[in-house]
């Protein structure tokens, strides 16, 4: 989908879709486009294709997608679709969005392991912690230096 047909189809506000026609019977103009996904996403069917709210709401505002690059949720809330909440980005720089799941916790050692984001599939060891926030503190001191 172009920015063309996402500007010709949809109206934006506060970070939705709405339908500038109806693109089926069961769909009225000027209602609110998509629904979840079980990934908490909100998708958008339009054509027998399936495409993310986040991605067509950038094409709107910015009118290309790079290839390889994604959409990110500045404040990692997947509903959260304003434009001023998204930018395009690498996807090792949207990982690096994603702190907390560079936090675990070792049964065996009953302490919270703290992990850098994976370069080539190597995630790099920060250290072992007594709290989640420490650790989660940790990550983040690592990904802003």
């Amino acid at each position: 989908m172009t920015h063309i047909d996402v500007q010709e189809w949809f109206d934006y506000k506060d970070g939705n879709l709405y339908w500038k026609k109806s693109p089926a019977k069961q769909v009225k103009e000027s209602s609110q486009a998509g629904s979840m996904n079980a990934y908490g996403y909100v998708r958008v069917t339009f054509r027998k294709k399936e495409y993310m709210l986040h991605r067509l709401i950038w094409l709107w505002h910015k009118k290309e997608l790079i290839e390889g690059m994604q959409i990110d949720h500045i404040n990692q809330c997947k509903t959260d679709n304003r434009i001023e909440n998204l930018r395009q980005v690498s996807p090792s720089e949207n990982k690096l969005n994603n702190k907390a799941k560079y936090v675990s916790y070792s049964t065996k050692s009953k302490k919270w392991v703290a992990y850098g984001p994976a370069i080539k599939r190597v995630y790099h060891y920060i250290g072992m912690f007594q709290t989640k926030q420490e650790a989660e503190k940790a990550v983040k001191m690592y990904c802003s230096s």
